[in-house]
This record gives C-alpha cells, sequence and structure tokens, in this order.
C-alpha cells in the first residue's frame, strides 16, 4: 500500500509507535489496526522516501505487508482515521507530472503499460517508460528545429545570392528524420492499435462465469490468465484483453451481488468498494456496449437500470446445468443467449454476434491526442514535405509541412516555436554578420 503527501509520514508514526521517519530507509515495524475490541497489529516492511527524492515528488511511504483482502481493508480504514485519505486514480501520477517528477509523455508512457492488452504493446508500452516518455521525439524534434531554420533563412534569398540554403543541406537529414519517426511510430503503434478497438465489457453477479468465458475468448498470445475459483470475490480488478484475432477487446470486471450505485451522474463515495465502481463505471462509459452475464436459472436476472443503456447481449452461462431445456428456450427466445464452455455451446454465435457490433466514434476520437496519435500525425506532416519536395514545391510549402510535424511532437511548445527557429538561426552566424 503506497501511501503520499505531507501527512503520510505522521499518520505511519501515529499507527506504529517509532520515531522520526524522515530519513530513506527500509523499516521493520506493525501497524496498528483500528476497530478492533483488543489491540491487533498487523507486521509489514515500510520502505520510506522522503520528498524530493520519490515517485511523486513528495514524502512516499509503502507497507508491504500480507495480501488478505480483509486485512488490506482494516488497514486502509486505520490510514483513513489517521487523516489520510484514497487516492483517486491516476493521483500518483499526476502529482508526480505536477511535481516535475515526470513529462506529460512519461505520464502517458505509465497509462499505456498500465492499459496494454496484448505482449506486443506491453513491449511497446515498457520501451517507451524505460526511455523517458518521449526521450525520442524530442531529439527528432531539435534536429527538425535545424532543418526548418535552414529552409527559414533561406526563403529570401535566390539562387546564387550570398543568403541562399542549398537544398543538400537539409533535404538528407529530412529524409533520415522521417525513417527514424517511422521507425518511433511503429512502436508506439502497438500501444494505439489496442486503445482504438471496438471494446465490450464483461459484466454480471458473482461467479456467473465471466472469467471463465473471458479466458476461453481471449487470442493466443494476449496477456489473458484470469484466476478462476468457486469462491465469490475472486476477480478485482478489470482487465482487457483481444478477442477474434484481434479484431475487438473484451473486459472482465469483478462481479457483484448488487448493483446498488449509479455512477452515470451520482456522486460515489470515497470507499474501497465505491472507488472500485468509479473507476469500472470509467471503464463502461469508455466501451462501445456491455454484456449482461447470469448463471442459467429459470427466472435471470436483468440488467440493472443504474448500468445506463441496455445490454449490447444478454447472456446465460453454465447452460449445461440446465434442467429445463423448454424454459431455456424460452429465454433465448425472449433475447437470452444461452453458452456453456464444456462443448462450446453459443460461443461461436456470440462472436458472430460481437463482430456485428459497431464502434463509436468518442473510443476512436479519443486515441488521436495520446502519443501514439501525435507521432502518427507528425509522420504523415514530413511524408507531405518529403512529397512537396520531390514535386519541387517551394521551400515555403516544405517549411509549413515541418512545422506541422513539429507542433505535434509537443504540441505544448508551438506557440514559442518562431523564438525557437530565430535563435537557432543567429546563433548560426559569424561574430560581426
Amino acid at each position: 500500500m503506497r501511501l503520499s503527501g505531507p501527512l503520510c509520514f505522521a499518520a505511519l508514526e501515529e499507527l506504529t509507535g517509532l520515531g522520526s521517519l524522515r530519513k530513506r530507509a527500509a523499516l521493520t515495524c506493525s501497524v496498528r489496526l483500528l476497530g478492533f475490541a483488543e489491540e491487533a497489529r498487523l507486521p509489514c516492511t515500510a520502505l520510506c522516501f522522503p520528498g524530493p527524492a520519490s515517485y511523486t515528488g513528495e514524502d512516499v511511504v509503502e507497507l508491504h505487508c500480507a495480501s488478505s483482502p480483509l486485512i488490506l481493508e482494516q488497514l486502509a480504514s486505520s490510514l483513513l482515521a489517521a487523516g489520510l485519505r484514497l487516492a483517486v486514480p491516476g493521483e500518483f501520477t499526476r502529482r508526480a507530472f505536477e511535481n516535475g517528477k515526470q513529462s506529460l509523455e512519461q505520464a502517458e508512457a505509465v497509462l499505456a503499460v498500465i492499459n496494454a492488452g496484448t505482449q506486443d504493446a506491453l513491449r511497446a508500452a515498457e520501451t517507451l517508460a524505460s526511455s523517458g516518455g518521449n526521450a525520442g521525439g524530442q531529439r527528432l524534434r531539435s534536429r527538425l528545429i535545424a532543418v526548418l531554420s535552414l529552409l527559414e533563412s533561406g526563403l529570401d534569398f535566390e539562387e546564387g545570392e550570398t543568403g541562399e540554403v542549398p537544398e543538400e543541406l537539409w533535404s538528407a537529414e529530412l529524409d533520415a528524420l522521417h525513417a527514424e519517426l517511422g521507425e518511433l511510430k511503429q512502436g508506439l503503434g502497438q500501444i494505439q492499435a489496442a486503445s482504438t478497438l471496438p471494446a465490450f465489457l464483461l459484466l454480471g453477479s458473482v461467479n456467473a462465469g465471466k472469467t471463465s468465458l473471458w479466458n476461453a475468448l481471449a487470442d493466443p498470445g494476449s496477456l489473458a490468465t484470469g484466476l478462476v475459483s468457486a469462491e465469490a470475490g475472486t476477480t478485482r480488478d478489470l482487465r482487457w484483453t483481444k478477442v477474434a484475432d484481434g479484431r475487438f477487446l473484451l473486459g472482465d470486471s469483478p462481479g457483484r451481488t448488487t448493483w446498488s450505485i449509479a455512477w452515470r451522474g451520482g456522486a460515489c463515495g470515497s470507499g474501497p468498494k465505491e472507488q472500485e465502481l468509479e473507476i469500472l463505471g470509467r471503464e463502461l462509459r469508455r466501451a462501445d456496449g456491455f454484456i449482461w452475464l447470469e448463471a442459467w436459472s429459470h427466472d435471470p436476472k436483468p440488467p440493472p437500470t443504474v448500468l445506463g443503456e441496455p445490454a449490447i447481449l444478454r447472456l446465460l452461462s453454465k447452460a449445461d446445468t440446465c434442467d429445463d431445456e423448454a424454459r431455456l428456450r424460452e429465454l433465448e427466445a425472449s433475447g437470452w443467449l444461452a453458452i456453456s464452455l464444456p462443448g462450446g455451446r453459443g460461443l461461436d454465435e456470440l462472436v458472430m454476434r460481437l463482430k456485428e457490433r459497431g464502434h463509436r466514434d468518442s473510443a476512436e476520437l479519443e486515441g488521436r491526442m495520446d502519443l501514439a496519435g501525435r507521432f502518427a500525425s507528425a509522420y504523415a506532416a514530413l511524408d507531405r514535405a518529403l512529397c512537396a519536395r520531390d514535386e519541387g514545391a517551394l521551400p515555403e510549402c516544405i517549411a509549413d509541412d515541418v512545422k506541422e510535424a513539429l507542433s505535434w511532437l509537443a504540441p505544448e511548445r508551438a506557440h514559442g516555436l518562431p523564438e525557437e527557429i530565430l535563435e537557432r538561426i543567429f546563433a548560426s552566424f559569424c561574430l560581426g554578420k
């Protein structure tokens, strides 16, 4: 369990009875758990990282302890009682960005690692994160500014004049930059491809068979290895995998006995379960629809109204345990699709129906402004620049396409591009010119 902020050391000192923890260290301690009739203490290791030498730039503590869900809930309750609060999704990375510990591109790289749904996407995301986010793009940007400076400085001079900039001074470099940007784009495209596929989310009651179905439909080579157990609550995280030879994404979610919290237009609480449902709601809004799964019964529960839009499919799992085939046919006639993993009943029909579903435009638009999308747009701009050069276009036209590529590589610095070009031009002048 990771803590960050100005109160984390004080809260830990209160619960452990240790002295000042403001030093970088790994400490063996026991944390007092509140809410018990008798005092209970949890043995753990506390890794202390005083700011600013930490992930977020603030004081950070990591508590390593037994991973029982009940124990972790009690530990979270004790920390809340000591004055801390639960972090919202992405808050640690946001604090790292706000405190100058990460660039926006590095934060995007962290998100890419989290959302990777295949081995290829994970490798590309890890490479991006380990290289410092957009480090490769920043190097290309610096070289592109040098090319643009040459183009701009020769615009006011005719061939043969003293200020003329021959094409050979910048043309080969432009070709090289185009090729290098293409290699970067190809790697990042593995990440973007996973984020722009149609996505469908499995929802349903506990032990309805969602994870078993998710495992059965996952493409070979994907990261799908969901733990299946008869014990309720085994699935605690939301995960995505590619299905149908990479045609779309399928999400597996924790089951719920009741769906009493509406996330569409309503406020969620701050407890662990409420926060989990809030995350699930955000994923549901980004998906192209949800699939409602219920285990076979004579009267299966319909999707709850708090989920908003109707389910794109209603599935009756474990149809092989059905003891009333006539009732099962009635339910199928009313819109339910019966499936069972032994024998594969209904699975081909399920995949066929998903392939027929459309893809929301919002999901596609969301993927265009991420790091992979910006690299693809910059690459397309350089493509146009090279075509303009090969067709003998004026240097002004080529320069405009190079400027567009630069604006995609670092949109937050686009307003300062003219000054950067001027600085590069005048820095190349000799003293006295």
